[in-house]
């Protein structure tokens, strides 16, 4: 899916999925009967699952040690790379500019913007002491040899911080089933008895007795452990350069070995990066998509369905599991053009479809602005395409309007202009106000 859809299953969370996939897989998976055919096709990733599967039911504390490794690696590459990425994170400001330039915001994101400055520093501390401290409680019980008892509640609390900051980074912005994944993956930081507790489920009577012949323990431990260890190498990536694995001072045959293991999987996505927000800017620049029926003469908009649009009382809108590729992926494109970089050639082509009157791509955007009636031909309707960049602020807090736009100085690498099928110089277009 990923070779087909090129950029659009692309993102962090997409990689995430597959690996908790696998890491989370369900206890029907070993009953399964495969024919050696398929077994064959996809050795690599059936056996892994099929391993960890089994081990989930008669080894279910090594398997709980395997998500939480999960869990801890994925906060403290977060955490690492935000202090090694954006210097606004080392200056504590950077959620001062958060709120208003994330993907997409919604309503509740402008109001957390205006928010006082030293909340907004405080947050920043809370985000590290989340992403970078609280992820070792985890460990708690083993080095420290403290009990069972207070170890699982060491990790609960844990779990607890990672979903209060993913419950307040999904309500003050759109992220659709990213924040939903995070916590069904902290999940393994509860203990037990709060299921039984809660939803009367005998958790004893699920799991079967360690009956596992030695040799498939040793190849489970020796799969597992591999696991870990090629855990690191994202995890240092999270760094930005600053730590590798050299810092930990393994030989360079090792390294180099583990560095060939993990661009061996890669294509199978079983141990992927996992950083956030590492890069941070504070502009927010929206692309504005205009048609035209007339030759140019006049211009309207053609709205996106989740940006912001060009508009006096453009809010946003609230999305809760639903995460659209389009818009997502546009917000990449200024960041971009302001470098001078040129859009992607599947831009481009959205605008040549759009100029088509291509109604599947229409209808990723809140349609076309014309009624049939008002072009010059209806049975073959065509109309000029243009895109170009407004800078996006927020309003003041007494203003009833949320966002405010105006033109920029200058022309961009995503001044476009799609005439008769084939793209033109956009300078020669008529601008709409």
């Amino acid at each position: 899916m990923e070779a087909v859809s090129g950029d659009f299953l692309g993102l962090q969370s997409d990689s995430n999925l597959v690996e908790a996939q696998i890491l989370e897989c369900g206890n029907d998976w070993a009953r399964k009967n495969h024919t050696m055919e398929l077994f064959l096709s996809n050795l690599l990733v059936d056996a892994l699952m099929a391993l960890l599967s089994i081990l989930a039911r008669s080894h279910h504390r090594q398997a709980l040690l395997v998500l939480r490794f999960f869990a801890f690696r994925k906060m403290l590459g977060c955490g690492v790379c935000k202090y090694y990425g954006s210097p606004m994170w080392q200056s504590f400001d950077a959620l001062q500019v958060h709120y208003f330039t994330q993907p997409l915001v919604n309503r509740r994101s402008r109001w957390a913007h205006v928010w006082p400055a030293d909340f907004h520093r405080f947050s920043v501390l809370a985000t590290f002491l989340v992403e970078v401290i609280l992820p070792f409680l985890i460990w708690c019980p083993w080095p420290c040899r403290i009990s069972a008892w207070i170890g699982e509640r060491a990790a609960i609390f844990a779990g607890v911080g990672f979903n209060c900051l993913n419950a307040m980074i999904n309500t003050t912005g759109n992220y659709g089933f990213i924040g939903f994944l995070n916590t069904m993956e902290n999940l393994s930081l509860v203990d037990d008895r709060f299921y039984q507790l809660v939803l009367g489920a005998d958790v004893d009577a699920w799991r079967l007795p360690r009956s596992t012949a030695w040799p498939f323990r040793l190849v489970v431990v020796c799969v597992l452990s591999l696991y870990v260890v090629l855990s690191l190498l994202p995890l240092a990536r999270a760094g930005k350069g600053t730590v590798d694995l050299r810092t930990l001072r393994l030989p360079d045959v090792v390294t180099a070995r583990l560095e060939w293991l993990e661009a061996l999987q890669q294509p199978w996505k079983l141990v992927n990066y996992q950083g956030k927000f590492s890069g941070m800017h504070d502009f927010r620049w929206e692309p504005i998509l205009e048609a035209s029926t007339d030759d140019g003469q006049s211009w309207r908009q053609i709205r996106w369905r989740y940006k912001l649009n060009q508009g006096p009382r453009e809010s946003g809108v609230v999305l809760w599991l639903h995460l659209p590729r389009l818009d997502w992926r546009v917000w990449f494109l200024p960041l971009a053009a302001r470098r001078g970089k040129e859009p992607p050639a599947w831009y481009v082509k959205l605008l040549e479809r759009l100029a088509e009157c291509d109604e599947s791509i229409l209808e990723l955007l809140e349609g076309c602005p014309f009624s049939r009636e008002e072009f010059q031909d209806p049975e073959h309707p065509k109309m000029w395409v243009s895109s170009r960049l407004v800078a996006c602020e927020v309003s003041p807090k007494e203003d009833e309007c949320f966002w405010s736009f105006r033109p920029l100085r200058k022309q961009t690498t995503m001044d476009l202009l799609i005439k008769e099928g084939s793209r033109c110089d956009a300078t020669k277009r008529r601008r709409l106000d």
